[in-house]
């Protein structure tokens, strides 16, 4: 890898001992500061209101008021404090016309606390704040590893004058930024400062990533590589797939197919020399890489497995020949170092990884040893699609020069003609990035099953997730944290506001989706297999998401709160939820019982039935409660008014109508027609029996 030069290094560190400030220059800027209190606005490069900025620290209005913080004191208020959200631009009013040719800002370097210089700051002017010409874009030459708080000053001169009112300041944001006096220099007096050249525009499309280039639209996650404490966890046989691969009902009977390809991820990097396949932790050598090798194709496990299960579905299903689940397997990260890594070449040596075509070489020579294999087994129901790149974000916090490394890998890949899947953290650093850099299909994790910082509007952060993924061009990956089932009333609304957002969205289906879902059977597989009406709605709900006809309109229940029954008569109402909710779900229950009457809920009809105490007429009521879909408890009164039998049957008249009803006991009462009939009717029955009686008599005689 390409190295900052020893003497650069050594000034960047003397300047931190000494002054506690490092230079990223573009040309030296000089003269008045035009952008001295003067207004300006803010905006992240993804919607982040309710994801990471209200977690940001410190006002933003200290940008121009010519005091500087000190890089040891972030926090100290003279800092503005950015978490993530891919980028910022500072749009910076002179208030006029003016001459500039020169720019500053300053940022703070200290990996020990997540808080990085951006790897580039670029600027630009504009006279009328529409119109847009690039002046500079400033490098970082500040190693991201370094753990000091050092103060890194990005300076740069136009060369020449422009005129020019508006400002702009863009720059990356990796995890935490810390930014203070952003300074513009120049001259009131545009006089004879050069009218600017705008920048051809460019159109900005907002659409998901459909996995078109990669040929799935529905991917399962599972775990395969080295874990000798639970071998389960990385060696998956053939009954592990069978609920993924296909959908099967409650007795286990497979009904259609479901995910339409798996992807084998590392489990947390582990290997036997002890260092990791990802890119953060130790090197690893040769034998590690082996061991992943060996574990993929292993007998009766991962793919041998797959091959088999989905043998079994085309046969129960009835699927033709031509039908494969798609396979989508992970390559180590190779790092740098001094280890010797194996003889990975083939020329009797061993090699050590020492720069980035190293880095490229050992990647491609571990796809060619996977294509090799996995033709060479001539599987009859899978298809390898493609490869996984292992490193979640474009982040130079490890590996300085990642996006070079990943465009060389992804050209590797495209000449074996096969295909690389991005699977970045939500709103990673280099997201911006993926397309350009070439990869095949960008699925952007939602997080938000694991992070607490995104859990506390879930709806809203979903929002700005469905924003970004449209921005940038890329799919969702939806998650179930390992312990879902036993903690339903936390996982359960998180998981369900994944499918609700995708669904309104139109994420559903018009983007490409991946699923992550823990080591071993995992958890969509308990949902199959539970006897719990709740867990298994997940599943059920997940299949139709996958065939793109999940329901879930806005959630409401209908609950009828005034009531009139007649006294003995029961009342029966009703809780049908509109779409694909389950009623035994949200689990409509009892809050407050009548004192007058009994009421019943019968989960699995969706009713609910109030009868009266016999005798009594009056007021009665009673509450029922029932479960949002974000685990708020709503609790509705149902008013009763039961009225006497007897006043409904007096107020009917002939033609059906009932008027008049009155609530007083009737005196005197004639007999009906009906009961007259009745008695006529049991007199004409005992004299015809009194007749057979006498015949048979006289028959006996």
């Amino acid at each position: 890898m390409k190295r900052k030069v020893i003497s650069a290094i050594m000034s960047i560190f003397l300047l931190s001992a000494l002054s506690g400030d490092a230079v990223c220059a573009a040309g030296k800027a000089s003269g008045t500061n035009l952008a001295l209190n003067k207004k300006y606005t803010i905006v992240s490069g993804a919607a982040n209101d309710y994801s990471y900025t209200p977690e940001e620290k410190g006002s933003k209005d200290q940008l121009t008021d010519g005091v500087h913080g000190d890089p040891a004191n972030c926090y100290s208020g003279l800092w503005s404090h950015f978490i993530r959200g891919v980028s910022r631009t500072i749009t910076l009013d002179l208030g006029a016309v003016m001459a500039v040719d020169g720019f500053e800002a300053t940022f703070i370097q200290n990996k020990r606390f997540g808080i990085y210089c951006p790897q580039e700051l670029v600027i630009s002017v504009s006279e009328d704040g529409i119109s847009y010409m690039t002046l500079n874009t400033i490098s970082n030459s500040v190693d991201n590893t370094v753990e000091i708080p050092t103060s890194v000053v990005y300076n740069a001169s136009a060369g020449k004058s422009y005129k020019a009112r508006y400002v702009r300041f863009y720059f990356d944001v990796q995890v935490n930024t810390f930014l203070d006096e952003i300074k513009v220099f120049g001259r009131e007096d545009a006089g004879n400062a050069l009218e600017i050249t705008p920048d051809e525009k460019v159109e900005e499309k907002s659409y998901y990533d459909n996995g078109e280039g990669v040929g799935s639209k529905d991917i399962i996650c599972f775990h395969n590589g080295y874990n000798p404490d639970e071998e389960l966890f990385v060696n998956n046989k053939k009954d592990v797939f069978k609920p993924y691969i296909s959908y099967v009902d409650k007795d286990g009977k497979m009904i259609d197919t479901m995910f339409d390809a798996v992807m084998f991820l590392t489990l947390q990097g582990k290997c036997p020399s002890g260092g990791k396949l990802t890119v953060d932790g130790g090197p690893t050598v040769m034998s590690d890489w082996l061991c992943l090798f060996d574990n993929t194709f292993g007998k009766d496990i991962n793919l041998d497995a797959l091959d088999q299960a989905t043998a079994d579905m085309k046969q129960e299903l009835n699927l033709p020949e031509t039908h494969k689940t798609g396979v989508y397997l992970t390559v180590p990260h190779p790092k740098i170092s001094e280890l010797v890594f194996g003889d990975y070449d083939g020329d009797g040596i061993d090699n050590k990884i020492l720069t980035l075509e190293d880095c490229v070489d050992v990647y491609a020579w571990y796809v060619d040893l996977v294509l090799e294999k996995f033709n060479s087994n001539n599987y009859k129901n899978i298809e390898l699609k493609g490869f996984f790149w292992s490193n979640e974000s474009l982040s130079a916090e490890y590996y300085e020069q990642e996006p070079e490394f990943a465009e060389l890998c992804i050209k590797e890949l495209h000449k074996r003609n096969t295909k690389c899947v991005f699977i970045p953290y939500y709103q990673a650093t280099g997201i911006e990035k993926a397309q350009k850099i070439g990869f095949d299909a960008t699925i952007m994790q939602a997080n938000l099953a694991f992070k607490e910082t995104l859990q506390k509007n879930p709806e809203k952060m979903m929002e700005d997730f469905a924003k970004t993924a449209a921005k940038y061009h890329m799919g969702i990956q939806m998650e179930a944290a390992d312990g879902f089932i036993y903690d339903l009333k936390k996982n359960g609304p998180l998981f369900k506001q994944y499918l609700v957002s995708s669904v309104k969205s139109g994420m559903m289906t018009d983007a490409i989706h991946a699923y992550y879902q823990g080591a071993g059977y995992g958890v969509f597989y308990k949902f199959a297999y539970s006897d719990d009406a709740y867990v298994r709605w997940f599943y059920d709900a997940l299949y139709k998401f996958i065939k793109g006809t999940l329901y879930l309109p806005e959630f409401k229940i209908d609950i009828t709160t005034e009531v009139t029954v007649v006294e003995n008569e029961k009342f029966q109402g009703t809780f049908d939820i509109d779409g694909d909710w389950s009623n035994s779900e949200y689990m409509l229950s009892i809050s407050k019982r009548p004192k007058h009457g009994i009421i019943t809920v019968v989960l699995d009809e969706g009713i609910y039935v109030y009868r009266s105490d016999r005798g009594f007429s009056g007021d009665d009521s009673f509450t029922l409660k029932y479960m949002n879909p974000d685990g708020e408890q709503i609790e509705v009164p149902v008013k009763v008014t039961v009225t006497p039998a007897n006043a409904v049957s007096e107020g009917i008249d002939e033609s059906g109508d009932s008027s008049d009803v009155s609530s007083e006991k009737p005196k005197n009462k004639p007999l009906g027609k009906g009961l007259i009939y009745g008695i006529v009717g049991l007199v004409a029955v005992a004299a015809v029996a009194f007749v057979v009686f006498l015949i048979n008599k006289k028959r006996k005689k």
